[in-house]
């Protein structure tokens, strides 16, 4: 769910720029891609056996910032911007509380190995 998020606050940056609010654009634009990243992270961790509580937390905390600012900016914006900035604020809060939740559960639980496996 993370890396869909990730591209989604990426396109809301680069949409964001356009209309000149750089602030909610640059804070999208690096916690979007800083999530991706962690994603990507966590999934070669997670393949590896290990923990990717780390990255999940980092994703958690990269779409709980995307979130706070797109919502305390919704009072000053109109428009298509305010549209772009409210789906963002949702999108998220929706993230940040499932990689709380997956954090919470227990996270992913690693790759079962096969039993005919040398390792």
């Amino acid at each position: 769910m993370v890396i869909p998020f990730g591209g989604a606050a990426v396109l809301g940056a680069v949409a964001l720029f356009f209309f000149n609010l750089t602030n909610i654009a640059g804070t999208a634009l690096v916690a979007g891609a800083t999530a991706i990243a962690a994603s990507v992270l966590s999934l070669q961790e997670w393949k590896a056996g290990g923990s990717s509580t780390t990255y999940t937390l980092t994703s958690a905390a990269c779409a709980a910032a995307v979130a706070y600012v797109s919502y305390c900016s919704l009072d000053l914006l109109k428009g298509l911007p305010y549209w772009v900035a409210a789906v963002l604020a949702v999108l998220g809060a929706a993230c940040s509380v499932f990689c709380a939740y997956n954090v919470a559960a227990g996270g992913n639980p690693p790759p079962k190995k096969k039993k005919g496996s040398a390792e």
